[in-house]
């Protein structure tokens, strides 16, 4: 994996545990899955490229 892979799933993991803390519900849930499940399979953008 790439490290912009590694930093973009821990802000959507760190992000969608604050929204499941802070009371939102599992479609924000499941929206944040969808984000992490993207940013996985997804090519690398190229304003991502270094």
């Amino acid at each position: 994996m790439k490290p912009w892979q590694i930093r973009a799933i821990g802000v959507i993991v760190l992000v969608g545990l604050l929204l499941t803390l802070r009371g939102f519900g599992p479609w924000e849930t499941l929206i944040w899955f969808f984000l992490l499940a993207l940013v996985l399979k997804a090519p690398i953008p190229p304003s991502l490229r270094r």
